[in-house]
């Protein structure tokens, strides 16, 4: 028997790449600090096969608590917890941030906070070092 190697594709791995430190956690609380992770790639993926559902369930809620991030279920993809998690770090980043420089943003970048709650920490960095300058 021969593999058709034309017939092989592979699955996109663009975001899991962009998300990797979170993609480590959530695969450090599932028991698995390595694995071959896309972005297809489900929670479940990586529970073991011969788990109840009361079983999936109980790991689906310590993951839950463990992350302290949304879990809609044991077939959320790992981008989009891991893309959830991050959300959660900008917005708990921005929280931090002066009156003042989230003001400084809004009035350069136009918006508001929340908007920018969701874009990654380093455009907001990039934003608030522009500010700096032309201070």
């Amino acid at each position: 028997m021969s593999i058709n190697i034309d017939k092989i594709e592979l699955v996109i791995t663009d975001q899991t790449e962009e998300l990797r430190p979170y993609i480590n956690k959530i695969l450090e609380a599932l028991g698995h600090e390595e694995g071959l992770v896309t972005d297809e790639s489900v929670l479940r993926d990586f529970m073991d096969v011969f788990w109840s559902e009361t079983e999936v369930e109980i790991k689906t809620d310590s993951l839950r608590d463990e992350l302290e991030v949304e879990i809609h279920d044991e077939y959320d993809t790992l981008v989009d917890v891991a893309e959830r998690m991050r959300d959660l770090e900008t917005h708990e980043y921005v929280l931090d941030m002066s009156e003042e420089d989230i003001d400084c943003i809004i009035r350069e970048e136009g918006g508001d906070p929340e908007e920018y709650a969701r874009k990654s920490k380093e455009v907001i960095d990039k934003a608030m070092e522009e500010h700096r300058r032309t201070k």
